[in-house]
């Protein structure tokens, strides 16, 4: 099998997965996807290569669009908001990543998903339905 087609088949199996998982799940796969995308994205800045770079934090860009849609603002609250202004952030820190090459940018929004990603699987049983 091709790299192309084995690409191709990872996609559509990621995105099966993600269309029959409970929303708990599927909100843990984008934070998972996003830290993959980011670890590319490094891996890219080191290489000095400006096309697999943007790819990778347009892709993470995409994944923290799909997570503020997840958003419900108005059972959400304060928490919500909180969350919104994150996302807003780590967004602006990726523009930067990609604007100076910036490894360090990448760091700091890798860090920022990893809490909100163990926060999020470390939520109560109750919730996660």
């Amino acid at each position: 099998m091709s790299i192309g087609k084995l690409k191709q088949y990872q996609d559509v199996n990621v995105n099966a997965t993600l269309a029959t998982a409970s929303p708990h799940k599927q909100i843990d796969m984008l934070y998972e996807g996003a830290l993959k995308f980011l670890v590319q994205a490094k891996v890219a800045i080191e290489h000095n290569n400006i096309e697999a770079r943007s790819n990778q934090i347009n892709r993470i860009s995409d994944i923290i669009f799909a997570l503020n849609d997840y958003l419900d603002m108005e059972k959400g609250g304060e928490l919500a908001v909180n969350l919104a202004a994150l996302y807003d952030y780590m967004l602006r820190r990726l523009r930067e990543a990609n604007r100076d090459n910036s490894i360090k940018a990448c760091d700091e929004v890798m860090s920022l998903i990893v809490d909100l990603r163990m926060g999020w699987q470390g939520m109560p049983q109750e919730y996660k339905n």
